[in-house]
């Protein structure tokens, strides 16, 4: 693509493939407001394609994705013009991920102020995924290869990252690892979404932007306070219980789309 091609990429508009990742949906002022114009006709009944009351499936990322891509749009522009593809920074990302785990799992627990790592490299994983997202989405370098590196490289680092808090007080390892297998459920489901006919899923209320809120919270309380209260072991419950929430929540929307689609599909088709 030659150099005046970028000056107007942003005038592109590529579908979404059935495995982009929920960072990398393009999501601007105009679709917030669409989405609530929606959002009130499903509250009402009128809705086609959602299950009745939206709000209970809202995430932070309606809010956070179009300020990390307006913030980030002159970077990304540089990083393509000096030809950065968005699955180099994918797999940057996932060995970020990696390097980061291993340092928390293996000094974590002796040394909490490591933790400091753990919200700054969240953020920063946030960063690269809207950067490999608008490089995808809008400079034209979507592929399948990228989609699943996408989606293997999430579940990863969820993985990574947050399997070291097994070893923090209060946090029952237990609680830890439903609250990461659920995690990664989560992502699952919101894959299957083209599976029964629907779209990619990234229904909240615990969805991958707000789990990025809630652990780099409790990463910078560790470093701080080099400890937890006892109460927080009530964390991960709570934790468990968003996450079902946000499964349950992916699965009717993609079944109501799913069935909206049929319904507007001619008969005999």
């Amino acid at each position: 693509m030659h150099s005046g091609a970028y000056e107007h990429a942003h005038d592109l508009h590529y579908p979404p493939p059935p495995w982009s990742c929920c960072y990398k949906l393009p999501i601007g002022l105009g679709d917030m407001t669409d989405w609530a114009s929606r959002s009130r006709q499903d509250m009402l009944g009128g809705g086609r394609g959602k299950p009745h009351a939206p709000y209970l499936a809202a995430t932070s990322l309606t809010v956070l994705k179009p300020r990390f891509k307006r913030a980030l749009w002159p970077l990304v522009e540089r990083l393509a013009r000096s030809g950065v593809t968005a699955n180099q920074v994918t797999v940057l990302s996932l060995l970020g991920s990696l390097a980061v785990g291993v340092t928390l799992g293996l000094g974590g627990a002796d040394q909490p102020s490591l933790y400091v790592l753990l919200p700054i490299w969240l953020l920063t994983r946030m960063a690269f995924a809207t950067i490999d997202g608008t490089l995808a989405n809008d400079f034209g370098q979507k592929s399948r290869l990228g989609g699943i590196l996408n989606e293997l490289g999430d579940v990863l680092s969820d993985i990574a990252l947050y399997m070291p808090l097994a070893f923090v007080v209060p946090f029952p390892p237990a609680w830890l690892s439903l609250v990461v297998v659920l995690a990664v459920g989560t992502e699952l489901v919101g894959m299957a979404g083209p599976w029964l006919g629907a779209s990619r899923r990234c229904e909240g209320p615990f969805g991958k932007s707000d789990r990025t809120l809630a652990f780099g919270a409790i990463g910078a309380w560790l470093s701080v306070c080099g400890s937890l209260p006892a109460a927080a072991g009530l964390l991960m419950p709570v934790f468990a219980i968003l996450l079902m929430a946000t499964i349950a929540n992916r699965l009717r929307f993609a079944m109501a789309e799913a069935k909206a689609k049929n319904e507007e599909r001619p008969q005999g088709e």
